[in-house]
C-alpha cells in the first residue's frame, strides 16, 4: 500500500509519526483523492498543487506517444509510458486515470487490447483532460491564485516521455 511506504519512509527521514492505516475502501474506488495525495508528498499541498497544475503539459501528449508506439508494434515502450502516466496520476491523486492506465497497460502486456485500439487511447485521453481540469481546480483550491504554469514549466512538457524512453534504451544498452 502507496500511503503505508510514504509513511514509513518519512518516519524514518524525518522523524514523522507512522499513521495508522486510515484509508476507506471507499478511497479505494474513488476518481479523486486529493487529501491523500498531499499527505503522500508530505503534507505540502504547495507542492501539490505545483505538480497539479504542470501535469496537463507534462501528461498531454502521453496518450497519442503510447498510441503511436503500439501502432509502431512498440509495445513495451508504449507500456512503459502507460506505466508512467498510472504511477503520477495516482501520486496526485486521480485515481480513475491511474486505474485506466493501469487497466491499458496490462491489457498492452498481456496481449489482450484487440482491435479497440484507438477507442482505448481516445478514452485514456479524455480521462486525462478531465483528470487535469480537476487538479487545476484543486490546485486552486490550496493556493487561492488561479496561478497558470510558467514557460519554464511548458519547456518541461513531455519530459517523463522523453526520460522513459531513455531508460528503454538504457536498459537495452543503446547508446544512440
Amino acid at each position: 500500500d502507496i500511503d503505508h511506504l510514504v509513511a514509513v519512509l518519512l518516519q524514518h527521514t524525518r522523524g514523522v509519526p507512522l499513521a495508522h492505516k486510515t484509508a476507506a475502501i471507499d478511497d479505494e474506488q474513488a476518481a479523486f483523492v486529493i487529501d491523500r495525495a498531499i499527505s503522500r508528498m508530505g503534507g505540502r499541498a504547495e507542492l501539490f498543487a505545483r505538480e497539479a497544475r504542470a501535469f496537463r503539459l507534462n501528461y498531454e501528449a502521453l496518450p497519442l506517444a503510447a498510441r503511436q508506439h503500439c501502432e509502431a508494434g512498440e509495445r513495451e515502450k508504449a507500456a512503459a509510458l502507460l506505466h508512467t502516466l498510472k504511477g503520477v496520476s495516482g501520486t496526485l491523486g486521480a485515481m480513475d486515470l491511474s486505474r485506466t492506465a493501469a487497466a491499458l497497460e496490462d491489457d498492452l502486456r498481456g496481449g489482450r487490447l484487440g482491435d479497440n485500439l484507438a477507442t482505448r487511447f481516445d478514452a485514456l485521453a479524455q480521462k486525462l483532460t478531465e483528470a487535469a481540469a480537476r487538479l487545476e481546480e484543486e490546485a486552486r483550491r490550496f493556493d487561492g491564485v488561479g496561478a497558470t504554469v510558467t514557460d519554464t514549466t511548458a519547456m518541461t512538457s513531455n519530459i517523463a516521455i522523453q526520460l522513459t524512453e531513455l531508460l528503454d534504451l538504457l536498459e537495452q544498452r543503446n547508446m544512440k
